[in-house]
C-alpha cells in the first residue's frame, strides 16, 4: 500500500507500507474491528483504511514535514492522539497494585518484559486515543519517502531490546487478552 501527498514545505512525500508489514500487522493490530483484544484496532480494518483517515494523514504529514525540513533522516516513532478511541492498548503503566498479576515473558529474542497473566481476565486492556507509528524517512533523489515499519494502538514503548518493562515502566497484555 502506498500514497503520495504534499508536505507544508512544498515537497511531495511518498508513504509506503510494505506488504510484509501489512501481513504482520494483520495478525496483531488489524484482526477485525469487533475483536476486543489488546493491541487491536477498533476503528480500522487495515493499513489502507487507517491511511484513508484524514486525521491520521494530517498528523503524519505534519510529522514528516517537520523531520524533512530539519533534515532529519532515519527511523523515528511518533504517537498521535486521535479524537476517537482507536483500539485497545497492549501496555499499561506499571504500579505496585498489579505486581501479583504479572509474569515475565520474552517479547522477542532481544527483549523481555512483564505481562498480565492470562488468567487475570479481570484486568482488561484499556481503550486508547493514541496511535503509534514507526517510520523511516529517506531522501529519494532529493525528495522525501517514508516507509511505515509498524503501527499500533497506544503508547510508544521504544525499541524492543532489553528489559522493556523496566525501561519504559509499562507492562504488557498478551495478544489474546480481552479489552474493555
Amino acid at each position: 500500500m502506498h500514497f503520495s501527498d504534499k508536505l507544508a514545505c512544498g515537497a511531495t512525500v511518498k508513504v509506503i507500507v510494505p506488504q510484509q508489514t501489512e501481513a504482520r500487522l494483520a495478525g496483531t493490530c488489524f484482526r477485525g474491528i469487533s475483536l476486543k483484544k489488546a493491541g487491536n484496532f477498533k476503528l480500522w480494518e487495515s493499513a489502507t483504511e487507517l491511511f484513508q483517515d484524514q486525521t491520521v494523514v494530517r498528523l503524519l504529514l505534519e510529522e514528516l514535514d517537520s523531520q524533512w525540513v530539519e533534515g532529519e533522516l532515519g527511523v523515528f516513532s511518533a504517537t498521535f492522539i486521535h479524537p476517537e478511541q482507536i483500539g485497545w492498548e497492549s501496555t499499561s503503566p506499571i504500579s505496585a497494585e498489579v505486581a501479583d498479576a504479572l509474569e515475565p515473558f520474552n517479547l522477542n529474542r532481544h527483549s523481555t518484559g512483564l505481562r498480565v497473566r492470562a488468567d487475570r481476565t479481570d484486568m482488561l486492556a484499556p481503550l486508547t486515543h493514541g496511535l503509534t507509528v514507526i517510520y523511516e524517512l529517506k531522501d529519494d533523489c532529493g525528495g522525501p519517502i517514508s516507509i511505515i515499519r509498524s503501527i499500533y494502538p497506544g503508547a510508544d514503548v521504544g525499541e524492543l531490546d532489553g528489559d522493556v518493562t523496566n525501561r519504559e515502566q509499562r507492562y504488557f497484555y498478551g495478544w489474546e487478552h480481552p479489552g474493555r
